[in-house]
């Protein structure tokens, strides 16, 4: 048929062909709309400013809000560095990032005595919330550790928000322990968020945080964070 109409108009029709993602997503638009404006209300954004991977804007954006209200100048930089005022240029430390090296989780074969699977989840997350103990169980003691100060308080005083902590600094690491103060209180808002109030949108933060910290191509990337 369209080989005809070509013959006789000179212009073959289009081809028609089936979009059923395209169709499924158009139909579902208003649970979309929905979901996207609670989000955007949860980073208090306009829908507008919602870029395609929302996760990592909103980790950018709560982190820069907690930098900037304790006078933090923002590091932000779309390239694989942060900005530092020209001082990332000449700091191939930036460049020593070594991801290469894994535990073994898996070692399978038959073994006569009992056999345990564990499924690990929240590990970044509860890395950042237990540093001090982590430090401390490495043989270091949290007096001279880069977080020197931080008070020490447990997991329901942060949930409950009851009690705030102060960090000290050190060295490079440590020039990044206020820093990673905030981020660790960061951390600990959206922990509450989900504990407390079953936001789902808090939830998604926790579980890419890892992957945030990661990414070279979230804005407020620091490599020396994701060392701490």
């Amino acid at each position: 048929m369209a080989e005809s109409w070509s013959q006789g108009h000179g212009a073959p029709l289009p081809q028609c062909r089936d979009h059923p993602n395209e169709v499924r997503h158009y139909l579902n638009v208003e649970t979309i709309l929905t979901t996207m404006l609670e989000q955007c209300r949860y980073f208090h954004v306009p829908i507008g400013n919602l870029p395609q991977d929302a996760v990592l804007f909103g980790a950018d954006l709560f982190y820069a809000r907690h930098l900037q209200k304790h006078s933090f100048l923002l590091w932000c930089s779309q390239s694989d560095r942060p900005d530092l005022g020209g001082k990332e240029a000449d700091d191939n430390r930036l460049l020593a990032e070594n991801d290469t090296s894994f535990a073994e989780v898996s070692n399978p074969g038959g073994y006569c005595s009992v056999c345990v699977e564990l499924d690990i989840g929240g590990l970044a997350v509860s890395t950042v919330i237990q540093s001090q103990n982590l430090t401390e169980l490495e043989g270091v003691s949290s007096n001279v550790a880069f977080d020197a100060g931080m008070a020490h308080i447990s997991l329901d005083e942060m949930v409950s928000g009851g009690q705030s902590s102060s960090l000290a600094s050190y060295d490079e690491m440590a020039l990044s322990a206020s820093a990673f103060r905030l981020l660790r209180s960061m951390v600990s808002g959206w922990l509450r968020d989900v504990s407390v109030y079953g936001n789902v949108f808090a939830d998604f933060q926790l579980t890419q945080l890892f992957r945030w910290l990661k990414s070279p191509r979230a804005l407020m990337y620091e490599p020396a964070l994701k060392r701490i």
